[in-house]
């Protein structure tokens, strides 16, 4: 942060950092980075995937201890906070469970307010839970309405209620649009908007310029662990220069034409005939080669459930799935923490385990050089970010991680490629590389089957769309034919 830019967030703030660096390795994440929060006030922060976001927030959360630099925290210094009830994070996945009461939920593994010893002082909690509801601009919402029955925007902002419950001045919300439906996400951004009025500043982590010009009083950026700007988001209008603070290139749209070239659609691969899943169903659906599909539908509606069952991972419910012959099959997972990486095993590993006969030879012994090269050209083509293949996957940023599990899908090959929110917490850039990635594999005559909660994305790959209401495809739409108003106000 430069001298000018301090003066313009007023100096001493609710938060500051000051001079954080940190490494991994001989790998320096972050170097002699500030930023400054002031009561009241969204900061956005932008940089590309390993940038050093991630590694910010693990510092301010207490997860990680910053190598050098110092952080205060209305005005007192702290070694770490961990723990810091002041603190709070929401993540995409909001760690909320749905068959519990908004009560609960909120109430989900606080210390309990009691009096007179060990009584249990129930209508403290309800009075506490209510505050923190109204903080957020929700007290018309019953504290004793189960969470299933909230929209998805609505139990984002439970998650950041329970926080303000927990007596949180600061709320980073890291990526938490990404998992909403465009109108859940607008109507959150709004609320969000409103709650700072009491003075809680927030950090709002998103790859998304339009959420951050919308909500955002000031932007920070990084770009290789340091921070090149930090200034009011009214002074930000050339997307231009913004994208070169953050990649180092011109901002483009994303490459449509790459994924819509003309192809013919050849013979069918696999079909879902009258298949129930997640909820949602039956629905009828053939797959063929050199076309793209997708389903289209909130999170929680039953597409990912759908989607599974297509690439032979669940079960369905009902119905069947028909294939032609034994297609090979490759998935991207939903929730890449769960179902996608192994945390602690090198990132090279996970790119290719799914694919290791692609690489045997005499005797089936595993052909190690030939592995390597293989991952290694991956890392190249997503830029992949630290490039090393033998550092723990976990220790990535999401949106790398995402990108080792998209080279993963694409190592192996696929007849049948099925991609559950395919750019999930990646950058512009990474995105486009993905569309492009997406067009080669149609063109080169694989079936893909996309399901998404993002319009951008299901408008920019697929084909045919089938948008999922009520657990029911409600409609199918030629993608040539829909906009993204009319596909945000099915979902």
């Amino acid at each position: 942060m430069t001298a000018d830019s301090t003066d313009r967030v007023g100096g001493a703030g609710l938060l500051e950092m000051r001079g954080i660096s940190k490494s991994f390795g001989p790998a320096r994440v972050l170097d002699a980075v500030d930023l400054v929060l002031q009561p009241g006030e969204v900061v956005g922060l932008m940089g590309a995937n390993g940038a050093g976001k991630s590694t910010l927030i693990k510092i301010l959360a207490g997860v990680y201890v910053a190598d050098s630099g110092r952080i205060s925290l209305a005005g007192e210094e702290v070694d770490s906070l961990a723990g810091h009830p002041d603190v709070g994070i929401v993540h995409q996945d909001l760690g909320l469970i749905d068959s519990q009461t908004v009560l609960d939920n909120i109430r989900l593994g606080a210390r309990r307010l009691s009096w007179l010893g060990p009584l249990l002082d129930r209508q403290g909690e309800i009075r506490a839970a209510q505050r923190a509801l109204a903080a957020v601009d929700m007290a018309d919402v019953s504290v004793f309405e189960r969470l299933g029955n909230l929209t998805a925007g609505q139990k984002a902002l439970v998650a950041i209620a329970r926080l303000l419950e927990r007596g949180a001045r600061i709320v980073v919300v890291d990526e938490t649009t990404a998992s909403l439906p465009p109108r859940d996400a607008r109507w959150f951004l709004a609320k969000l908007r409103e709650a700072t009025a009491r003075g809680t500043a927030v950090v709002m982590v998103s790859h998304k310029l339009a959420e951050i010009r919308s909500t955002a009083d000031r932007l920070v950026v990084l770009s290789d662990g340091r921070v090149v700007a930090d200034a009011p988001i009214a002074e930000l209008t050339d997307d231009e220069r913004l994208a070169r603070l953050l990649f180092g290139g011109d901002a483009e749209k994303a490459a449509h034409d790459a994924v819509r070239t003309e192809v013919e659609p050849g013979a069918t691969v696999l079909a879902l005939e009258g298949v129930v899943a997640g909820g949602a169903g039956p629905v009828d659906l053939e797959l063929r080669r050199g076309e793209v599909v997708g389903l289209s539908g909130r999170v929680g509606s039953g597409v990912h459930e759908l989607a599974l069952a297509a690439a032979g991972m669940v079960a369905p419910d009902a119905g069947r799935i028909a294939t032609d012959g034994s297609p090979r099959r490759a998935v991207l997972p939903p929730q890449r923490e769960v179902d996608g990486v192994f945390a602690e095993l090198p990132t090279g590993w996970n790119m290719t385990i799914a694919a290791l006969p692609r690489w045997r030879g005499v005797g089936r012994l595993l052909r190690l050089g030939r592995e390597r090269a293989a991952a290694e050209a991956m890392v190249r083509r997503l830029q992949v970010v630290p490039p090393d293949l033998d550092q723990a996957i976990g220790s990535l940023s999401g949106g790398n991680q995402q990108k080792a599990l998209f080279a993963r899908a694409m190592l192996r090959e696929p007849d049948v490629l099925v991609l559950c929110e395919p750019t999930r917490g990646v950058d512009l850039r990474t995105r486009r590389e993905i569309y492009r990635l997406i067009g080669e594999l149609k063109r080169d005559g694989c079936a893909l089957l996309v399901a998404t909660s993002d319009v951008e994305d299901a408008l920019a790959v697929c084909d045919r769309i089938g948008t999922i209401n009520d657990g029911q495809v409600s409609a199918w739409w030629d993608a040539e034919q829909v906009t993204d108003t009319t596909l945000a106000e099915m979902l």
